[in-house]
């Protein structure tokens, strides 16, 4: 049973943003919600009640933040946030994302890891609406999937020098960390996960090429998975491994 508490939060005032993610803070847990066309906001517990303490490069009110997700990727212990600020349109000129990593000395002070020399030209500028965290090999060491709207899906992982609509990493077919692909006006696809490499799968139901997707999510059905999938304009699914392999709508 869910309980309204709206009253935890100190700065309420209406904002316009998209993707929230929680990650761990040093004095408990962080809420990030990323702001379109105006400041981020990050929120941490004070006494009773939450309060915003973004700054700096971390509210960074000039970009337009659409997917958000956390994640260890430099395999320090401490997560970072990547930020997936959507362009002016689908031909891009618009925002480049943000990969916010907290420095080593100081864990309430930030900085860009996109904005380090070493990575001028691996900027993200694509219209998209997702992102999802997968540690690929298994070792602690997470990448960052983007989507791309009208442009190839992307994938980011930290080395030592520093047309998708969703994206959900589930723990689903191989058991290594899959990733699901929802798609505007086109079939819908299942990554799987072969020793760090992610070979397309699925197909029938799950592909409903038919679809619209706008945001999928898991449902735990007792230690197995299934997939809830929302469509525009059509009927949502509910996908559930049959007995053959293939998916099933069951809904």
């Amino acid at each position: 049973m869910f309980t309204e508490r709206s009253d935890l939060v100190g700065d309420d005032d209406p904002m316009r943003g998209y993707g929230v993610t929680v990650t761990p803070g040093r004095d408990g847990p962080l809420v990030f919600v990323a702001g379109y066309g105006e400041p981020n906001r990050l929120y941490a517990r004070e006494g009773d009640r939450f309060v915003d303490t973004a700054c700096g490069i971390v509210a960074d009110g000039t970009r337009h933040g659409m997917g958000v997700c956390a994640a260890d990727l430099d395999a320090d212990g401490c997560e970072e946030v990547y930020v997936h600020n959507c362009t002016k349109g689908v031909d891009g000129g618009g925002d480049p994302d943000l990969l916010l990593s907290r420095l080593e000395s100081d864990g309430f002070r930030w900085t860009d890891v996109f904005a380090l020399d070493v990575n001028a030209d691996r900027l993200d500028v694509r219209a998209g609406r997702s992102v999802a965290a997968l540690d690929r090999l298994g070792t602690g060491r997470y990448g960052v999937a983007v989507s791309g709207y009208a442009a190839p899906l992307a994938f980011y992982e930290l080395g030592d020098d520093g047309g998708c609509r969703s994206l959900l990493a589930v723990p689903h077919c191989s058991g290594e960390g899959d990733l699901f692909a929802g798609v505007e006006r086109g079939p819908n696809r299942l990554f799987r996960n072969e020793n760090g490499h992610y070979d397309p799968t699925g197909g029938g139901a799950l592909a409903d090429p038919a679809g619209d997707t706008r945001g999928a999510s898991l449902v735990d059905e007792g230690g197995t998975f299934a997939f809830a999938v929302g469509n525009e304009d059509g009927p949502n699914r509910l996908l559930r491994h049959g007995s053959g392999g293939e998916f099933e709508d069951v809904a």
